[in-house]
């Protein structure tokens, strides 16, 4: 079983936690603020649906 993302439901733009690592404080999805929205195309955070890495 891979690790799991979160991907837009507007956009399909992928938050990969690994990827994200840089940003320490926010590594996973969960702990992001709740007004964090997608750096394409400004969707919420709740607009996001887990999907699991290949």
């Amino acid at each position: 079983m891979g690790e799991l993302r979160w991907q837009c439901c507007r956009c399909g733009w992928v938050y990969d936690p690994i990827e994200e690592k840089h940003e320490k404080k926010y590594n996973r999805f969960e702990d992001l603020p709740k007004d964090y929205t997608c750096r394409r195309c400004g969707a919420t955070k709740n607009q996001f649906r887990q999907v699991e890495a290949l």
